[in-house]
């Protein structure tokens, strides 16, 4: 094998390990995400009030609120929707 095939066979295999490691952090990112949002909903620090709607509607865990159109929930209006989305940013970052 000529060296500079050496070459290119070592920088592909590079950059399949830097690929396979960069799939892998984000796989691992997105595992401790979804672990963390396994949390009481207390740990968001939301107001009193949007807390108790929440819980009397049933959202009991953090990830009872992730990805949910809480637009659409009777009681949770544009300050509230706010104050979750900002609490949620906070506590799960991207």
């Amino acid at each position: 094998m000529a060296k500079s095939d050496k070459k290119d066979v070592s920088a592909k295999l590079g950059l399949k390990l830097a690929q396979d490691l960069d799939k892998s952090i984000k796989n691992y990112r997105q595992m401790m995400r979804l672990m963390s949002a396994d949390a009481p909903i207390e740990v968001l620090c939301l107001s009193p009030q949007t807390q108790a709607i929440l819980v009397r509607l049933g959202f009991l865990r953090v990830y009872d609120i992730v990805n949910r159109d809480l637009a659409k929930v009777k009681g949770i209006g544009s300050h509230r929707l706010s104050e979750i989305n900002a609490r949620l940013a906070e506590f799960l970052p991207e």
